[in-house]
């Protein structure tokens, strides 16, 4: 998943690795580049997220996140600030066709626990 590192303004890509295979972080392989951390994600973010095909441009990321959120809008879903950071998640290699190609557009939630 890739968001915008308000920090430093550049991207910053995330990857999920799933529970039922790794249950702590010592079973995950060590990364061989220093600039690659891994981390322990204790507090869960709910997001709304929209699906698309097609490459990832400019472009088509911010006519998702339009659509998605005037729909979050429309269902009187509350997103975590007007701001709220855009995560993109691209879910094949990049040899893939892009017509072949499934990515989700998120936006975080305000937690409604």
């Amino acid at each position: 998943m890739q968001r915008l590192d308000s920090e430093y303004g550049r991207r910053r890509m995330s990857f999920i690795m799933s529970p039922s295979k790794f249950s702590t972080l010592d079973q995950l392989p060590k990364p061989i580049n220093v600039n690659v951390k891994l981390v322990a994600v204790t507090d869960p973010v709910v997001l709304a997220c929209i699906r698309f095909n097609m490459g990832l441009t400019s472009k088509r990321v911010g006519e998702r996140e339009k659509e998605l959120r005037k729909a979050t809008a429309n269902d009187r879903i509350q997103l975590v600030n007007e701001r709220a950071l855009v995560r993109v998640a691209s879910y094949n290699p990049p040899w893939t066709l892009p017509w072949f190609r499934t990515n989700d557009i998120c936006i975080p939630l305000v937690n409604q626990a």
